[in-house]
Formats: C-alpha cells, sequence, structure tokens
C-alpha cells in the first residue's frame, strides 16, 4: 500500500524534493516543509490482493463528504448505501480497511486543519497522470493496481 500526498503550490518535476518514509505520522510536517510530494510506503496485509481483486470485480466508485469526527461511521455508511459493502463486508480484510480508510481521512484533516475531506473510492483510475487540480493538497492511496505516475517535465 502506497500513500501518496503533494501540493500542487510546490510543483515543479525538475528541483522537486521528495519526502519518503513509513511513517503517516511524517506527513503532519508536510505543510510546513519545502516537499512537494511525500511518499508513504506502507505494508500490506496478507490476503489483501485476492480481497481487492474480489472488491473490484464490477466498477467501483464512490464520491462523498467523509468527517474527521465520525469517518469510521461515515465511510461504513456510504460504501453500504453505495452497494460496496454486499461485496466484500464478510471478509476478513473489510473492517480493518474500513479503519485504514477512516484514518486516512482523520490524518488529512488534522494535516490541513479541517472537518471533512472529500473522499473519492473507485476502482478505475481516474486520472492516470499527474495534473493540477484547484486544492492545496491531495492524498492519494493504491491499495491495488497502478496508481497515479508521476512524470518528469
Amino acid at each position: 500500500t502506497v500513500s501518496v500526498l503533494y501540493c500542487d503550490d510546490r510543483w515543479d518535476s525538475a528541483a522537486m524534493s521528495i519526502l519518503k518514509t513509513t511513517k503517516l505520522d511524517a506527513i503532519k510536517s508536510f505543510v510546513s516543509s519545502p516537499d512537494a510530494l511525500a511518499v508513504v510506503a506502507r505494508s500490506v496485509p496478507e490476503g489483501s490482493a485476492d480481497f481487492f481483486q474480489r472488491l473490484a470485480a464490477e466498477p467501483v466508485e464512490v464520491v462523498a463528504l467523509v468527517r474527521k469526527d465520525y469517518a469510521l461511521a461515515d465511510i461504513r455508511r456510504i460504501l453500504t448505501s453505495e452497494g460496496v459493502a454486499a461485496k466484500v463486508e464478510k471478509e476478513a480484510l473489510y473492517e480493518p480497511w474500513l479503519r485504514d480508510m477512516a484514518m486516512l481521512c482523520e490524518a488529512f484533516c488534522d494535516l490541513d486543519k479541517c472537518v471533512a475531506v472529500g473522499f473519492w473510492l473507485g476502482t478505475k483510475r481516474e486520472c492516470s497522470r499527474y495534473h493540477l487540480d484547484p486544492v492545496p493538497y491531495r492524498l492519494l492511496v493504491t491499495y491495488a493496481g497502478k496508481g497515479t505516475e508521476i512524470l518528469p517535465a
């Protein structure tokens, strides 16, 4: 699992500095750092390849708002209402996956000092290459398959 955080305002691929870490807590200092990109390499739970393959057997796309103080409940409700939960909720990795997504949403809220974040979950890469959006920071998490490709200038 890889989490990538980046700041559009600092993006200059020719002179870009990158924070590489295995600790999600390290992104807390990202806002005040000169780094344009933070890459957090995280461990992959056993059985996750099969879990995500079953999840992605049919296309999934969920867009919602997740509140920091209710992140786990919001994500659980969203996945249930969108029919995603029914595909994998009986699997052992379902609850840890929900908790991981909630923890990431909470960490991003802490980073940006906000009460909620825009949440997108999908099985198809919408943006295969980096581009600019009108947001100060973006957190991308790839649980399986290819993530966003960062290209040199």
